[in-house]
């Protein structure tokens, strides 16, 4: 690399940084915050069952428990449990029921809104700026990628030694992160979803269940979550194996898997609490490296306002040798 150009490329990655510095903290911690929601999920949740609910089974207890089809999402337990979350008040209560019986079992707590503004924080500021999100998370993605060319790592015992170092170690782990926000953005890699309208109403969990089986014929059920207020996806089994319906009310499509790996990816999803924790794993990386390009940079700074010695002296003395060599 020339000098010339690595001048430029760490000029941009200090730059960069510094002045969008606050934009990229908030991007940052927020996703830190939402990587405890797949741990929460998976703690909450009981172990799946090794078979899928009978679809009429199913359909038979959510009109029994749910006539009113307030559920957002429904997922089937062993030992024939499921799992509802209805949505009251700005906070999610989570039931459960016996499949066979329709009885109400023990209740596994709520959980308030606090993950959803956090969410529309990441993604919107709750400004409806997801354009502005966008672009910083290009820039990030940038500073991010320019990192490694400014250094090789070598281990040095100093705040920008372990910078290096660091940056190094973190990089696929943070691209990993980054780089599927972006693809989500250009909605590459996320699957396809039948037409929705804003003025469609909800998608009850029945409903969407019986349009499966009788477009896909589904016979076993896993998991129904809603997808954009007026859509639902439907995991379980049909003749042809695993699969997953997204369904609305003017169109059904059938996917091999859902919500995709990109957005899996991105949201720590894919394998229940170690993935969240993986994220917020990279979360923490990159607020680390944060920190310790701010305070080598600021340092930095405050070096070079200091100079000892005659303030009106015409030469500085950078270096000397008992033996009289000096520069």
């Amino acid at each position: 690399m020339t000098p010339g150009l690595k001048r430029t490329l760490s000029w941009l990655h200090r730059w960069l940084s510094l002045l969008l510095l606050p934009l990229f903290a908030l991007i940052i911690v927020t996703g830190a915050i939402l990587s405890f929601d797949p741990i929460l999920d998976d703690l909450r949740s009981g172990p799946a069952a090794e078979t899928p609910a009978d679809a009429a089974a199913l359909v038979r207890l959510l009109n029994q428990v749910d006539p009113g089809q307030r559920a957002r999402s429904v997922a089937v337990e062993a030992g024939d449990v499921v799992l509802l979350e209805f949505r009251q008040q700005g906070r999610s209560q989570f039931m459960s029921f016996d499949l066979s019986t329709g009885e109400a079992l023990e209740p596994r707590g709520e959980q308030g809104d606090f993950f959803n503004t956090i969410k529309h924080l990441h993604k919107d500021l709750l400004l409806n700026a997801a354009i502005v999100v966008e672009i910083a998370t290009y820039l990030m993605v940038l500073v991010i990628i320019v990192g490694p060319f400014l250094a090789w790592p070598r281990l040095r015992r100093t705040l920008m030694g372990w910078h290096v170092v660091g940056g190094w170690v973190a990089l696929p782990l943070v691209l990993m992160v980054s780089v599927t926000g972006i693809l989500m953005s250009l909605h590459i890699g996320t699957p396809q979803l039948p037409p929705l309208y804003p003025e469609d109403p909800r998608m009850g969990m029945a409903p969407a269940i019986e349009t499966a089986m009788a477009t896909g014929d589904l016979s076993g059920v896993r998991e129904v979550t809603r997808v954009k207020n007026s859509a639902a996806a439907v995991r379980g089994v049909d003749p042809a194996g695993e699969a997953v319906y997204v369904v609305s009310r003017h169109g059904v499509i059938r996917q091999d898997s859902f919500p995709g790996l990109v957005k899996s990816l991105h949201e720590g999803t894919w394998a229940g609490a170690w993935s969240g924790l993986l994220n917020l794993l990279a979360s923490v990386l990159l607020m680390g490296l944060m920190g310790t390009g701010l305070w080598s940079w600021a340092r930095r700074i405050r070096q070079g306002r200091r100079r000892s010695g005659d303030a009106d002296a015409d030469i500085l003395v950078a270096h000397a040798s008992q033996t009289g060599t000096a520069a």
